[in-house]
C-alpha cells in the first residue's frame, strides 16, 4: 500500500500542510520540524505523487517534445538520437521529465502542437 501525505503527517506529529512545506523545503518551517518530517518520510519511504504536486503547484515539470516525421529514420540517423539525449540530459538536470510525441505527418505536427498548451 501507499504511503500518503496523511499518514507521513500524522507519524510526525504535525500538519498534512506542514509535511507539504517541508518537501517543498519552505523556510518557515524549522529545522527541527524538517528533520522530524525527513525522518519519517525515509523511514516510511514515502515518495510524493508528482501528478499530485503538478496540480497544487500548477507546475508539471514535463517537457514536451514533438518531433517530426523525418524521426522515421531515428534508429538511423545520429543526429535525432543525440537530439533526444541531450534534451533529456538537460531536462533531468533541471528535474524535468520528457516526453515525447513523434508524428507521422504534417498535419499530425501541426494538430499536436497546437492542442498542447504551456503549462509550466
Amino acid at each position: 500500500m501507499k504511503i500518503t501525505i496523511k499518514e507521513i503527517a500524522e507519524d510526525a506529529g504535525v500538519s498534512v500542510s506542514t509535511v507539504s512545506r517541508v518537501i517543498s523545503n519552505n523556510p518557515k518551517i524549522s529545522e527541527a520540524t524538517k528533520l522530524r518530517v525527513r525522518e519519517v518520510i525515509e523511514r516510511l519511504n514515502y515518495k510524493p505523487n508528482i501528478m499530485a504536486r503538478g496540480l497544487v503547484k500548477r507546475k508539471t515539470g514535463i517537457l514536451g517534445v514533438i518531433m517530426p516525421k523525418e524521426t522515421t529514420t531515428l534508429f538511423t540517423s545520429p543526429f535525432f538520437i543525440e537530439v533526444m539525449q541531450g534534451i533529456s540530459l538537460k531536462g533531468k538536470e533541471r528535474d524535468y521529465y520528457i516526453m515525447y510525441d513523434f508524428c507521422k505527418n504534417e498535419k499530425e505536427e501541426y494538430e499536436g502542437t497546437k492542442n498542447w498548451r504551456k503549462v509550466d
